[in-house]
Order: C-alpha cells, then sequence, then structure tokens
C-alpha cells in the first residue's frame, strides 16, 4: 500500500480534460445542470456515472479536486485488494513481486491518477476477470454487461469478457447478451434525451 501511495503522489497531477471532466459535477451540485456549462446543456464527459458519484463533494471546485483524488486513488487502491486476494487463493510463487510489478507499472498509476473513467473501467474490467478465472462466467458476464453505463467505448472490454467466455465455454449466455447491448443503447437513450445529441 506505501508503495503504490508513494507513486501515486509523486505521479499525481491532473490534465486539462479532467477539469473539463469535473465541471459537470460542479455544475449539477450548484446550478442544477450536469453540464460543461452552468449556463446551457453541453456534454463535456462519457463518464457520467463517475462523475455523478463526486457531486455531493462539488460545494466548491478545492474540495471537489479534493474528493476526485481520494476517489482515484481508492479506484487504485481496490485493484490492489482485488489482486492481492486472487492470488492469494491461488497456488502462485511471488505473488507480492507480481503485485509489485503490477502497482508500479506507470502508465496504470499515471492513468487512474490523472482522474480519467478509464480507472473504473479497468476496476470493472478486473472483477470480471477474476471471476472468469473462478470459472465463474456468469457473473463475469454480468459485470462485463455493465461497463458500456461507465463510458461507451467500454464495450470493447465487454467484448473481449464475452469473447473469452464463448471459447471457454462454447456457449452463447443471451440473458447476459441482451443485457450488454440494452446496457450500450441505454447509454446513448440517456445522452439524446438528456442533451438532445
Amino acid at each position: 500500500v506505501l508503495f503504490y501511495s508513494g507513486i501515486f503522489i509523486c505521479t499525481l497531477f491532473f490534465i486539462d480534460e479532467v477539469f473539463v471532466n469535473l465541471e459537470h459535477p460542479y455544475n449539477l451540485r450548484n446550478h442544477g445542470i450536469f453540464s460543461n456549462s452552468p449556463a446551457e446543456l453541453v456534454n463535456g464527459t462519457v463518464d457520467y456515472l463517475l462523475y455523478l458519484v463526486l457531486t455531493p463533494f462539488a460545494y466548491n471546485r478545492e474540495v471537489l479536486v479534493l474528493a476526485s483524488y481520494f476517489l482515484f486513488y481508492f479506484i487504485g487502491l481496490l485493484h490492489l485488494i482485488l489482486i492481492y486476494f486472487y492470488l492469494k487463493k491461488i497456488e502462485v510463487s511471488n505473488k507480492f513481486f507480481f503485485i509489485i510489478i503490477f502497482l508500479s507499472y506507470l502508465p496504470f498509476i499515471w492513468l487512474i491518477g490523472k482522474g480519467f473513467g478509464n480507472s473504473i473501467i479497468s476496476l470493472i474490467f478486473l472483477i470480471s476477470l477474476i471471476y472468469f478465472l473462478k470459472s465463474n462466467h456468469k457473473k463475469s458476464l454480468l459485470v462485463a454487461s455493465l461497463l458500456p453505463l461507465f463510458r461507451p467505448d467500454a464495450i470493447l472490454y465487454s467484448g473481449v469478457i464475452f469473447l473469452v467466455n464463448f471459447i471457454t465455454k462454447k456457449k452463447i449466455y443471451f440473458a447476459h447478451s441482451f443485457l450488454l447491448i440494452f446496457n450500450f443503447f441505454l447509454y446513448f437513450i440517456i445522452t439524446k434525451i438528456y442533451y438532445d445529441q
């Protein structure tokens, strides 16, 4: 945890695009509109659910930025915890070596520490992958089918999980496939209704 925390803090800075995303929870909390602009509906993010979580902390920008830092730190920490407990249950030598290598991979820490929505996608994908590795295919597919709700391009990660499950089981899970497609289109329906885009 200390190793991860040190790298997270040392590589910590936000990119302009993230500040654009943070305008959405700020404007929702202070102006009643989930938008990049406080005056009109402007869709400036694809990570609706992630930034909705930050809305309660958006009563001022400083607190919002701090809440965002802690949220993304926590998301990275959840990666560590999931990997640790998964490796703990299987026969793998040098478990801690694998965890340290994973958490010292700078592009991964950079991605999490910058406030991009890909970090939550990575976490959900990891959960789905762990269920797959434990041969719990239905839970793996259920979790993967939720990914497009977080961002539409995450359907590609869902596709990987669905493909691997199909190759392994030689079976199509129609209910999970329907849920995946429904969630993908639901994202665009919400965007169309709210932003009229």
